[in-house]
């Protein structure tokens, strides 16, 4: 979880979102695995990063973009 509020903090910086609260957009990476979101690009509405992903056999790292919601993620 706690790599799912540095995600959801980093969306909301890279957006110029002002917020005072924060919360779990999804949980990329179910399990107790942090997914460590690296390499984040920002562009005007989503936000691509890599991020591990664990597929039940190995720890894989993969694609993603998130627009800030669970949805869009």
């Amino acid at each position: 979880m706690k790599t799912i509020l540095t995600l959801l903090i980093t969306v909301i910086a890279a957006f110029g979102i002002s917020a005072q609260t924060f919360e779990m957009v999804k949980d990329i990476n179910p399990g107790s695995a942090d997914s460590t979101p690296k390499y984040l690009i920002a562009t005007d509405d989503y936000l691509f990063f890599a991020a591990d992903y664990y597929d039940g056999q190995s720890e894989n790292l993969r694609l993603w973009k998130t627009d800030g919601t669970e949805a869009g993620t």
